[in-house]
């Protein structure tokens, strides 16, 4: 499926500085848009260093192409661990990447649950222009270990395979044909065999793909038993939502809404030319709204699978004005284990410090996810306002980011009680004093009530004692 976004990007930024590979590189792409569905790539060597003006490795590419056509894989294998190393550092989690030996991991993922690849990148070795044969030979082994996740729409591409011709230099130099062309270099044993099973070239160049190596029928789409996600259109946006969540998911499914009050009030907050930040952008139902009403939206989502969901509905709705982040906020740079729940996929949070068995009835997957401060990791900290929803990381997020308040106007976050007794494991003073630096004013909208800096304390303190919570604290300057 075409996206205009990875055009932009391809056009502006990749194809003039690609060279000789920059046609094919194009007809790969072009060709994996054909398909109306999420790709898998295999690639077997690895971006191992990119130059700053230099051309953008195939692995980085293919990790371009990958955010802006969300579910889709690329599994990347190099044979050395400095490159494979220095490839994890160029690229997104999108991106699996594997050291070892090429033909055992080939088989390894074909036996692993990958069914079938829609590119198949054979670039593990170095053309050689003297003796280009083991090259050739190397490619030909990986195509024969890749063999049961070959489809008939597969494009098996090897990189450094051009088109060789025959013929003698007369006088004057000039370069007299001899006999026919023929593809070389590492594509020499593979354009011979596809030559035989009446595989069809679909581009050449420096680089030569083909399809219809294998005969065996393209995978089909995933059976209804194994749904994820439901597609919906709403007044606010066109989301995926998880089938099993039971609360924002359910809102957009049955009344085609969800958080109407709080994108009001986020809206009347700013305007068209401002910078929004979103730190719990969970699967997009505030983003998307926010981002038609600003100029930009940057996005944090921790969970993994909701960061997944987040993708797909950015890209659902065309927003190209938002940037997405996959990692937790919080006061330093670590790792932490985070709940994943699934009824309440809006919930999920760091592990709590007090684990209440309401945080665990749905049986959530724990995993862990990198968490950093807001300030080191984005570029940018002219945000207008701050939207926040973290379920208990709030105080955490708020301490490593002084840079982003200072220059923020507004900051909506959540407030719950037992958030911060059972989650952060602070009072509501301390929630407070973390924000006076900032702010001069306190709007508590449950209440329709606003309290000066010298009240955020016992304003916060009254709502604790009463175990009162609201949606959406506006503490403003």
């Amino acid at each position: 499926m075409r996206s205009e976004a990875f055009w932009a990007y391809f056009d502006a930024s990749a194809r003039p500085r690609l060279g000789m590979r920059a046609a094919t590189f194009a007809g790969i792409f072009e060709y994996l848009d054909r398909f109306e569905r999420p790709v898998e790539i295999v690639e077997t060597g690895c971006t191992g260093q990119q130059l700053q003006d230099g051309p953008p490795g195939s692995t980085i590419l293919f990790d371009k192409y990958a955010e802006f056509h969300p579910g889709t894989t690329v599994h990347a294998i190099g044979t050395d661990e400095d490159a494979t190393r220095t490839c994890r550092s160029l690229v997104s989690d999108r991106v699996r990447i594997s050291t070892g030996d090429s033909l055992p991991l080939l088989a390894r993922l074909a036996g692993g649950g990958l069914n079938a690849v829609d590119l198949l990148f054979l670039d593990s070795v170095e053309l050689d222009y003297e003796n280009p044969l083991p090259g050739a030979w190397r490619c030909m082994q990986e195509l024969t270990a890749a063999h049961t996740l070959i489809h008939a729409d597969t494009l098996v591409v090897v990189d450094g395979a051009p088109t060789v011709l025959h013929g003698t230099v007369q006088e004057g130099g000039a370069f007299a044909v001899v006999g026919p062309s023929r593809i070389g270099g590492k594509g020499r044993l593979i354009a011979e065999y596809a030559r035989q099973v009446g595989a069809t070239v679909h581009l050449h160049g420096y680089q030569t793909g083909w399809t219809g190596i294998c005969n065996r029928a393209p995978p089909a789409q995933p059976a209804a038993s194994s749904m994820r996600a439901i597609v919906i259109e709403t007044a606010q946006g066109v989301f995926a939502v998880d089938h099993e969540d039971a609360f924002v998911g359910m809102a957009l499914r049955n009344s085609g809404a969800y958080g109407r009050a709080e994108i009001e009030r986020a809206t009347s907050l700013i305007s068209p030319d401002d910078n929004v930040l979103v730190v719990g952008a969970h699967i997009g139902s505030i983003v998307v709204p926010l981002a038609k009403r600003c100029r930009h939206v940057t996005a944090v989502e921790a969970n993994p699978w909701t960061y997944k969901l987040l993708q797909c509905n950015l890209a659902l709705n065309d927003a190209g004005n938002v940037t997405a982040h996959h990692f937790a906020a919080g006061e330093r740079e670590k790792s932490i284990r985070f709940v994943m729940n699934r009824h309440n996929s809006g919930g999920s949070k760091r592990y709590p410090l007090i684990p209440q068995p309401e945080y665990f009835y749905d049986n959530p997957e724990i995993v862990t996810v990198d968490c950093f401060r807001l300030d080191d990791r984005l570029a940018r900290h002219d945000y207008k306002l701050v939207f926040m929803d973290i379920e208990g990381s709030e105080h955490a997020a708020i301490l490593g980011m002084p840079r982003i308040l200072g220059f923020a106007r507004h900051l909506v976050v959540e407030f719950l009680p037992h958030h911060l007794t059972n989650v952060a494991g602070i009072t509501p003073e301390a929630f407070a004093a973390a924000l006076v630096p900032f702010f001069s004013s306190l709007l508590v909208p449950s209440q329709d009530q606003r309290f000066g800096r010298d009240e955020f304390a016992p304003a916060l303190r009254r709502l604790f004692d009463q175990g009162r919570g609201d949606e959406g604290l506006v503490f403003s300057k």
